[in-house]
């Protein structure tokens, strides 16, 4: 009977003694795996990879003069307003060209002297303009050009001078209140029609910062 009590204890004792050595050696985090205590990062490589192209701009100012084969093209003014129209009168009759004002917008405009010198009617759709302010970009731009006597024409007749306004309307809230503006014009060889807006596919492109 003694001994049985003396071998229960022995076990009990072993049996704490484990208990308390695998307490000891058990650390927070041991249990985690490989996977969960490893960050790994994959290199990408880029090196197929082709940026878009990027569109070089001819610099552009007030005053300057573009002249190419088939036409001359002048800049005598660029900028903002509320309202592009013009009235000239020639003899009993009074003509108006341009956009008047328009609540909540303004124009951002080029306006100058245009000579077709080539030996062909040029078409009047062939000038394009992109308005961009403070990153913003405004393309669906309108012409009007016009005779010394205000009449308005759609083909311009060889060795003939006009008098050109390009234009895009731009809401007020950014036209009154931007860090940036810069205008973009061109056309094609020719001055041939335009059905794009994306100043990227002309020829031709210049570009005057306001």
């Amino acid at each position: 009977m003694k001994v049985s009590k003396k071998l229960v204890s022995l076990f009990v004792f072993v049996a704490m003694g484990a208990a308390l050595a695998s307490c000891g050696a058990a650390k927070p985090g041991d249990n985690k795996s490989a996977s969960e205590n490893t960050v790994t990062s994959k290199k990408v490589d880029t090196t197929n990879e082709t940026a878009a192209p990027v569109r070089n701009y001819a610099e552009l100012a007030i005053g300057d003069q573009i002249k190419t084969d088939f036409i001359e093209i002048t800049i005598d003014e660029a900028g903002l307003k509320p309202d592009l129209k013009t009235s000239i009168k020639s003899g009993n009759a009074t003509h108006i060209s341009g956009p008047g004002a328009e609540a909540g917008y303004q124009y951002a405009y080029i306006r100058g002297t245009i000579k077709n010198i080539s030996k062909s009617e040029l078409n009047d759709n062939g000038l394009k303009m992109e308005a961009i302010l403070d990153d913003y970009s405004y393309t669906n731009s309108s012409s009007s050009i016009i005779e010394s006597n205000g009449s308005s024409v759609f083909n311009l007749s060889p060795l003939a001078t006009y008098t050109y306004t390009l234009y895009v309307k731009i809401p007020d809230e950014i036209a009154s209140n931007h860090k940036s503006f810069v205008i973009h014009m061109g056309f094609n060889e020719g001055l041939e029609s335009v059905f794009t807006n994306d100043m990227s596919e002309l020829k031709y492109a210049y570009e005057m910062s306001l």
